[in-house]
């Protein structure tokens, strides 16, 4: 799964680069949209899409070969829904890292150390160690207007309240894409931060707003901010 993940981080690294040789503003609402697309596409279906590099390719022209009406609607539910949540949630972090440049920076000093003790190999034992970064991915509630990624250090952690972060649900039932979203999460976050600095653009909306008419929660308009290629690359 690391393999798949990680060739489509490459692509979209490598569209970034391209996007940023005509400008430095990205909309990463989309961006994460298509990186998604592709990911989910590659891990669950075993399926090339590239709808980075290629936005005329379909989901749906694989999805005629899925003849089973059940594992059609399974599959369509599967991409569907973990499409919007996954990117909208990485579109929220980045969004707010653009914004708390001390956190960003800690992000990145921590990834780029990591880094070094593994020899730069993206493996179970580094992303686990990622302790701040993990932080990031789980930041929530008490007082939601604020990003603190403290909320989740391991003391806080066990000074919480059971039951309080749920988003996977919890038991024999719970979401069995928990693991993968982690994984997912990180390692662009990974590619992303380890290369570039991001801030906020003139034309992004601080704060910003949601569109109440999805059953997810989803920024309502573009997610635009601006990439800097930072000196130090891994």
């Amino acid at each position: 799964m690391y393999n798949q993940i990680k060739d489509c981080s490459d692509l979209f690294i490598n569209n970034l680069r391209e996007t940023l040789t005509e400008t430095n503003e990205i909309d990463f609402k989309t961006a994460c949209s298509k990186y998604f697309a592709d990911v989910l596409g590659t891990c669950f279906y075993g399926l090339q899409m590239n709808i980075i590099e290629d936005e005329t390719s379909a989901f749906h022209k694989y999805g005629k070969k899925l003849i089973d009406a059940n594992i059609a609607s399974n599959a369509f539910i599967m991409f569907t829904g973990g499409l919007e949540t996954l990117s909208s949630s990485m579109s929220f972090r980045l969004y707010e890292l653009s914004l708390k440049k001390h956190i960003q920076d800690k992000a990145r000093n921590e990834i780029r150390c990591k880094l070094s003790q593994h020899g730069g190999s993206i493996t179970n034992d580094f992303l686990s160690e990622l302790s701040y970064l993990g932080m990031i991915i789980n930041e929530y509630y008490s007082d939601p207007e604020v990003f603190d990624p403290k909320r989740f250090s391991p003391k806080k952690k066990i000074n919480g309240l059971n039951g309080t972060y749920i988003p996977f649900g919890n038991g024999p039932r719970m979401c069995f894409a928990k693991r993968f979203v982690s994984v997912t999460l990180k390692i662009v976050l990974i590619e992303v931060l380890s290369k570039y600095e991001v801030e906020p653009n003139e034309r992004i909306q601080i704060p910003i707003t949601f569109d109440k008419g999805s059953l997810v929660v989803l920024p309502e308009s573009e997610v635009q901010l601006r990439l800097k290629l930072m000196m130090i690359t891994r």
